[in-house]
């Protein structure tokens, strides 16, 4: 099943260029292969629930604003994220 995401592609592309990691190096923490990365952030390609709700988990943020909030207008915890997607 693929899901219309409202805000996940933007929000990924954030986080990534938040943490300062490449989109190889993105998706390698995340365990993706970097062309969907790639696609995502170009709003090329969808993304299935499960995808969404692992990268979610990887990431330490909520699927429900991972996928419905503009993450980049809100105060995230980025030491939480950084440890997260180090385990």
């Amino acid at each position: 099943m693929v899901m219309e995401m409202l805000y996940i592609y933007n929000n990924l592309k954030y986080i990534r260029k938040q943490l300062k990691l490449s989109q190889n190096a993105f998706a390698e923490k995340l365990n993706i292969n970097v062309s969907n990365i790639s696609r995502w952030e170009n709003s090329k390609n969808g993304m299935s629930l499960d995808t969404a709700y692992n990268i979610s988990e990887k990431l330490g943020v909520s699927l429900p604003d991972l996928v419905g909030k503009d993450l980049s207008t809100e105060e995230l915890n980025f030491n939480k994220i950084i440890n997260s997607i180090n385990k």
